[in-house]
């Protein structure tokens, strides 16, 4: 699938309890928060499975997932690539890679208990 077809059907959906999985499908589109975004871009969207999930603070200074490769990024909001600098100027802050690990734990802990159980951040 290319990324403007997923971004067509996509809608954002805060989750009730923090889960991390890709975007369930209700009524056609793709619904789910930044790391339900990330994932399914990874699964689903061509070329984007090399790129990594990434913490950052968003500009109202709560957590936000975003992925990319450390120079270029994309996230549920904006839905493109863009340089780092682009989201700096946008108020986002301490830009860092999930540890693979952590990742790994919050995937398994969303399937065995519905949720993400937090390790750390």
């Amino acid at each position: 699938m290319k990324l403007s077809e997923f971004n067509l059907k996509y809608k954002y959906k805060k989750d009730k309890h923090e889960s991390w999985k890709p975007c369930e499908i209700i009524d056609g589109l793709y619904q789910g928060d930044c790391e339900d975004y990330c994932l399914s871009l990874q699964d689903l969207v061509e070329g984007m499975s090399k790129y990594k999930l990434y913490y950052c603070k968003s500009p109202r200074g709560r957590g936000h997932c975003i992925l990319g490769d450390g120079k270029q990024f994309i996230e549920c909001g904006y839905q493109r690539m863009e340089p780092k600098e682009f989201y700096i100027k946008k108020g986002y802050t301490k830009i860092k890679k999930f540890f693979w690990l952590d990742v790994w734990y919050r995937k398994i802990s969303t399937k065995l208990f519905g949720r993400a159980l937090f390790i750390g951040r």
